[in-house]
């Protein structure tokens, strides 16, 4: 049986996730320097890559000593463990 997908006319990200992408996304431009995000910013593989190929680089915990002074780390909205 066939069925019928219908779009809602507001379909798409909530708002806090298209302010974050959006924030994100121009960063590396306009700082000039490295861009990081602690763990995934969201939980689309889609906009982790197109982030990644504007120069977002995405790392984990144990990678925090990649970052060197001057350069932009993002955490995600869902935090990180004090330690």
């Amino acid at each position: 049986m066939p069925r019928e997908i219908i779009l809602a006319d507001n379909a798409g990200f909530c708002f806090g996730v298209r302010r974050a992408i959006e924030a994100v996304d121009i960063l590396p431009k306009e700082q000039g320097r490295n861009t990081y995000v602690l763990g995934q910013l969201v939980h689309n593989p889609q906009v982790v890559e197109k982030l990644k190929e504007r120069g977002v680089i995405v790392i984990e915990r144990h990678q925090l000593d990649i970052p060197k002074p001057g350069d932009t780390v993002v955490i995600t909205a869902h935090g990180v463990p004090d330690s």
